[in-house]
Formats: structure tokens, C-alpha cells, sequence
């Protein structure tokens, strides 16, 4: 059977990108399928790292749907402002980490492509809420998040936005985490420092998470949570579990995406028993009703 005519140079490129160390370069791209066959442990990592692309790949507009749905109903009701902030650190500091290591773009490129999409959604949160105080008013659930690391970093941006209103707000937390990555990836930081900062990733993923689980809880609906970006969420958490396990050998980051995918699932189906199957408003009715009485 002839050879496919492809240049040496993007055929290394692409065996480079796909095909991990430990497995051999084929004479040719037909011969692939059958090297992969003979070879189930160079199959498994070829697996991951196409998997790795894939997820890189939706993280690109994983976030689309939510920003969406926040400019199309104007509001971000509903959607846990500290939540998002803690969510959007641990990217930070993980994406840093990552690339002072030296890790393959598939173990971490989500991260930079999620971020981004993350300030914005934090940008629309700040803008549409108008009211600063009300964005940065879940101080009794955040207290049980990190809150305590998180008031000390954004104590000058929170001071600036009560100061200047939301209209500098919107831009001014974005800027932060822009600065706040700068320094992180440009070896400012310790890779030490990152390191431990990874070790409290399954804190992180708790922190990021459980204020929007028990703000769900208590309001009896999702606001303007979109479906599709958390199901996604919650598939490239599994999906990194398995990834990470075959191509990062770290297992504080292994635990952080356990623990995060669990808590996805559980927001996933906070979602699905409040959009499609509890009445609406429901919870919230009960709630107003339980505080009339107590008035009464």
C-alpha cells in the first residue's frame, strides 16, 4: 500500500503533539491504527491527550451559553458572584503552575480559555446587578469558602467599586485577576508557592461551588444558570479525571478535579430538578409565606 505524501515536518509535528514519548513513531499514518492496537498502553495515552484537545477545544465556548443567557434576560440573578470569583482564582494560580512546569497544552489549556470567559461573565455580573453591595453580599457563605484570602486579595478592588459605583466595577475585578496572572506565570511567584496553592484545589472546587449550590437551595431555583454550560462543566471534570491520571502526576490536582466534578453534577442537577421538574417558584413561595408568619 503507497504512503501517504505528507512533508516530514508536519508529520513530526503532529506525531510530536499526538503521540506521547513512550510510544513509537510509525513509518507511516496508515501503520497508526495497528500500533495503537499492539500497543494498549500507548492507546490509553493517545486517548487521553485526544480527549485533552477535545476538552481545550470546548472549553472555548463552554462558558457561551451563560454569558448569553445573562445578556439576554439583562440580569445575572441567581448566579453566585463570590462563587464565580473563587472559581475564577483557582484558574488562575492552576493555569500558572501548569505552565511553570512545563505541562502538554492538553493538561491545561482549558484553563486559559475558561478564564477569560469567566471575567467576562464576572464583568456582566457587576454591570447588570448595579447595586456592588448586593454582588459582594454573600459574606456568610463565602466565609466558609476561603472568603478570608479572597476579602484580602480583592479588598482594594472592593473598595474601588463601592467608591467609583459599577460602571468601574465591571472593568476593575477583571483587571485584577489580569494582574493577578501576570505575576503568578511570569515566575514573580514561587513555583513552591504554586505548588502548595495546588494542594488546596479540592478546597477550592468546595468554596467555588458551594455558595451556588446552597444560593440555588435557598432561592428554590437556578436563576439564570445555563443548562448546557453545566452539564459541560460537568463532563470535562470527569473527563479531566481521567486525563490528568495519564498525563499529570500530580495528586492534588487529581482530587481537585474529583471533588469539582462531584460538586458540577450536583449543581447540573440542582439545574435539571429546578428548571424541568419542581414547579417554579415554588421555594421561593414557601419562603415568603414562612417569613409572613413569622411577621405576623
Amino acid at each position: 500500500m503507497a504512503k501517504i505524501p505528507i512533508p516530514e515536518e508536519i508529520l513530526g509535528q503532529l506525531y510530536s503533539r499526538f503521540l506521547p514519548s513512550p510510544c513509537p513513531v510509525p513509518e507511516s499514518p496508515l501503520d497508526l491504527p495497528q500500533l495503537l492496537l499492539d500497543d494498549q498502553e500507548c492507546l490509553s495515552l493517545v486517548l487521553s491527550r485526544v480527549l485533552g484537545f477535545g476538552i481545550v477545544l470546548l472549553a472555548g465556548v463552554i462558558k457561551l451559553p451563560q454569558i448569553l443567557s445573562i445578556v439576554g434576560n439583562h440580569s445575572a440573578e441567581g448566579i453566585s458572584v463570590n462563587a464565580y470569583m473563587l472559581e475564577t482564582f483557582g484558574y488562575v494560580y492552576n493555569l500558572s503552575f501548569a505552565i511553570q512546569m512545563g505541562y502538554p497544552v492538553t493538561a491545561y489549556g482549558e484553563f486559559a480559555l475558561i478564564l477569560v470567559q469567566n471575567l467576562i461573565v464576572l464583568s456582566l455580573i457587576f454591570y447588570y446587578n448595579g447595586s456592588i453591595r448586593s454582588s459582594f453580599g454573600e459574606r456568610r457563605i463565602f466565609s466558609y469558602s476561603l472568603s478570608a484570602f479572597m476579602d484580602h486579595v480583592f479588598r482594594p478592588t472592593e473598595s474601588c467599586c463601592f467608591v467609583s459605583g459599577p460602571h468601574i466595577c465591571w472593568a476593575a475585578v477583571p483587571v485584577a485577576y489580569v494582574c493577578m496572572t501576570a505575576v503568578m506565570t511570569f515566575g514573580v511567584i514561587q513555583i513552591e508557592v504554586l505548588r502548595a496553592l495546588t494542594g488546596l484545589n479540592a478546597l477550592t472546587a468546595v468554596g467555588s461551588r458551594l455558595p451556588q449550590i446552597v444560593k440555588n437551595y435557598k432561592s428554590g431555583s437556578v436563576g439564570s444558570l445555563s443548562l448546557l454550560t453545566c452539564l459541560a462543566l460537568a463532563l470535562g471534570s470527569m473527563v479531566r479525571v481521567y486525563t490528568t491520571l495519564k498525563e499529570v502526576n500530580e495528586p492534588t490536582i487529581l482530587l481537585g478535579f474529583i471533588v469539582s466534578g462531584s460538586l458540577n453534577l450536583t449543581v447540573l442537577g440542582q439545574v435539571i430538578y429546578y428548571s424541568y421538574i419542581k414547579p417554579s417558584g415554588s421555594k421561593a413561595e414557601e419562603t415568603k409565606e414562612k417569613s409572613e408568619k413569622k411577621t405576623n
